[in-house]
Protein backbone atom coordinates (compact mmCIF):
# COMPACT_ATOMS: atom_id res chain seq x y z
CA UNK A 1 0.00 0.00 0.00
CA UNK A 2 1.32 3.42 -0.97
CA UNK A 3 1.67 6.34 1.43
CA UNK A 4 0.79 8.78 -1.36
CA UNK A 5 -1.79 11.43 -0.72
CA UNK A 6 -3.63 14.06 -2.70
CA UNK A 7 -5.51 17.18 -1.73
CA UNK A 8 -8.16 18.87 -3.83
CA UNK A 9 -9.53 22.34 -3.30
CA UNK A 10 -12.78 23.69 -4.66
CA UNK A 11 -14.23 27.13 -4.13
CA UNK A 12 -17.75 25.68 -4.09
CA UNK A 13 -17.39 22.07 -2.89
CA UNK A 14 -21.04 21.45 -2.19
CA UNK A 15 -21.76 19.90 -5.57
CA UNK A 16 -18.48 18.23 -6.55
CA UNK A 17 -17.72 16.92 -3.08
CA UNK A 18 -21.23 15.52 -2.74
CA UNK A 19 -20.84 13.75 -6.09
CA UNK A 20 -17.42 12.40 -5.11
CA UNK A 21 -18.59 11.18 -1.73
CA UNK A 22 -21.58 9.50 -3.34
CA UNK A 23 -19.56 7.87 -6.10
CA UNK A 24 -16.45 6.81 -4.15
CA UNK A 25 -17.47 6.84 -0.48
CA UNK A 26 -14.40 6.13 1.63
CA UNK A 27 -12.79 3.91 -1.01
CA UNK A 28 -12.23 0.93 1.29
CA UNK A 29 -10.78 3.26 3.92
CA UNK A 30 -8.39 4.97 1.50
CA UNK A 31 -10.36 8.21 1.08
CA UNK A 32 -11.29 10.91 3.52
CA UNK A 33 -13.52 13.90 2.89
CA UNK A 34 -13.23 17.14 4.89
CA UNK A 35 -15.13 20.38 4.40
CA UNK A 36 -13.24 23.36 5.73
CA UNK A 37 -13.39 27.10 5.39
CA UNK A 38 -10.11 28.11 3.73
CA UNK A 39 -10.54 31.61 5.15
CA UNK A 40 -10.11 30.11 8.64
CA UNK A 41 -6.38 30.17 9.49
CA UNK A 42 -6.78 26.97 11.54
CA UNK A 43 -8.01 24.85 8.58
CA UNK A 44 -4.69 22.96 8.09
CA UNK A 45 -5.04 21.53 11.60
CA UNK A 46 -8.24 19.65 10.73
Amino acid sequence: MSDDSAVAFDTDPRVLQTIGEGAFGVGDGRLGWVRVDLADPAWPNR
